[in-house]
Protein backbone atom coordinates (compact mmCIF):
# COMPACT_ATOMS: atom_id res chain seq x y z
CA UNK A 1 0.00 0.00 0.00
CA UNK A 2 1.19 3.78 -1.13
CA UNK A 3 0.02 6.49 0.96
CA UNK A 4 0.75 9.84 -0.33
CA UNK A 5 -0.30 13.10 1.03
CA UNK A 6 0.00 16.79 -0.20
CA UNK A 7 -1.22 20.13 1.23
CA UNK A 8 -3.81 21.70 -1.21
CA UNK A 9 -2.97 25.42 -2.27
CA UNK A 10 -5.86 27.24 -0.21
CA UNK A 11 -3.73 25.91 2.82
CA UNK A 12 -7.17 24.47 3.95
CA UNK A 13 -7.51 21.37 2.63
CA UNK A 14 -4.72 17.87 3.04
CA UNK A 15 -5.57 15.27 0.36
CA UNK A 16 -4.31 11.83 1.07
CA UNK A 17 -4.23 9.35 -1.77
CA UNK A 18 -4.37 6.04 -0.81
CA UNK A 19 -3.18 3.44 -3.53
CA UNK A 20 -3.16 -0.15 -3.35
CA UNK A 21 -4.61 -2.60 -0.81
CA UNK A 22 -5.94 -0.91 2.90
CA UNK A 23 -6.64 -4.47 4.52
CA UNK A 24 -4.90 -6.32 7.81
CA UNK A 25 -1.05 -5.99 7.50
CA UNK A 26 -1.37 -2.42 5.22
CA UNK A 27 -3.57 -0.15 7.38
CA UNK A 28 -0.69 0.86 9.58
CA UNK A 29 0.90 3.21 6.76
CA UNK A 30 -2.77 4.52 6.62
CA UNK A 31 -3.22 5.21 10.10
CA UNK A 32 0.06 6.64 10.96
CA UNK A 33 -0.30 9.07 7.98
CA UNK A 34 -3.36 10.30 9.05
CA UNK A 35 -2.09 10.79 12.49
CA UNK A 36 0.73 12.64 11.77
CA UNK A 37 -1.38 15.13 8.98
CA UNK A 38 -3.70 15.98 12.17
CA UNK A 39 -0.88 16.25 14.63
CA UNK A 40 1.27 18.66 12.57
CA UNK A 41 -0.97 20.53 10.07
CA UNK A 42 -3.10 22.96 12.08
CA UNK A 43 -5.84 25.33 10.53
CA UNK A 44 -6.76 22.23 8.13
CA UNK A 45 -10.74 22.01 7.74
CA UNK A 46 -10.51 19.39 4.96
CA UNK A 47 -9.20 16.01 5.03
CA UNK A 48 -9.85 14.30 1.55
CA UNK A 49 -9.00 10.87 1.15
CA UNK A 50 -8.94 10.17 -2.55
CA UNK A 51 -10.19 6.31 -3.13
CA UNK A 52 -9.74 6.35 -7.04
CA UNK A 53 -6.71 4.13 -6.61
CA UNK A 54 -7.72 1.35 -3.73
CA UNK A 55 -8.04 -2.30 -4.83
CA UNK A 56 -9.11 -3.93 -2.02
CA UNK A 57 -10.34 -3.27 1.43
CA UNK A 58 -11.28 -5.77 4.47
CA UNK A 59 -12.97 -5.08 7.96
CA UNK A 60 -9.23 -3.92 9.15
CA UNK A 61 -9.39 -0.93 6.29
CA UNK A 62 -12.82 -0.29 7.37
CA UNK A 63 -11.60 0.19 11.04
CA UNK A 64 -8.82 2.31 9.48
CA UNK A 65 -11.44 4.21 8.12
CA UNK A 66 -13.10 4.90 11.47
CA UNK A 67 -9.67 5.61 13.55
CA UNK A 68 -9.01 8.58 10.12
CA UNK A 69 -12.12 9.80 11.34
CA UNK A 70 -11.66 10.22 15.01
CA UNK A 71 -8.36 11.88 14.10
CA UNK A 72 -10.12 13.87 11.84
CA UNK A 73 -12.91 15.12 13.92
CA UNK A 74 -10.60 15.38 17.26
CA UNK A 75 -8.45 17.80 14.82
CA UNK A 76 -11.55 20.20 13.37
CA UNK A 77 -11.21 18.59 10.27
CA UNK A 78 -13.93 17.33 8.08
CA UNK A 79 -12.69 14.05 6.14
CA UNK A 80 -14.45 13.36 2.64
CA UNK A 81 -13.81 10.18 1.14
CA UNK A 82 -13.39 10.91 -2.50
CA UNK A 83 -13.88 8.42 -5.55
CA UNK A 84 -15.32 5.71 -3.53
CA UNK A 85 -15.24 2.61 -5.34
CA UNK A 86 -18.96 0.79 -5.78
CA UNK A 87 -17.96 -1.90 -2.70
CA UNK A 88 -17.00 1.00 -0.63
CA UNK A 89 -20.17 2.89 -0.73
CA UNK A 90 -21.91 -0.47 -0.33
CA UNK A 91 -20.52 -1.37 3.07
CA UNK A 92 -20.47 1.90 4.40
CA UNK A 93 -24.52 2.06 3.60
CA UNK A 94 -24.70 -1.66 5.16
CA UNK A 95 -22.72 -0.84 8.03
CA UNK A 96 -24.58 2.83 8.23
CA UNK A 97 -21.18 4.44 8.66
CA UNK A 98 -21.85 6.47 5.55
CA UNK A 99 -23.16 9.45 7.51
CA UNK A 100 -19.44 9.66 8.87
CA UNK A 101 -17.52 10.50 5.81
CA UNK A 102 -18.16 13.13 3.07
CA UNK A 103 -18.56 12.21 -0.66
CA UNK A 104 -16.78 13.63 -2.83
Amino acid sequence: MNVDVTINGDDLTAIIQVTGDLAYGSTDVFVRAIADLTARARGLRHLRVDMAALSFFDSAGLASLLTAHSQAVAAGMELHLDNRPAQLNRVLDITGMQKLFAAG
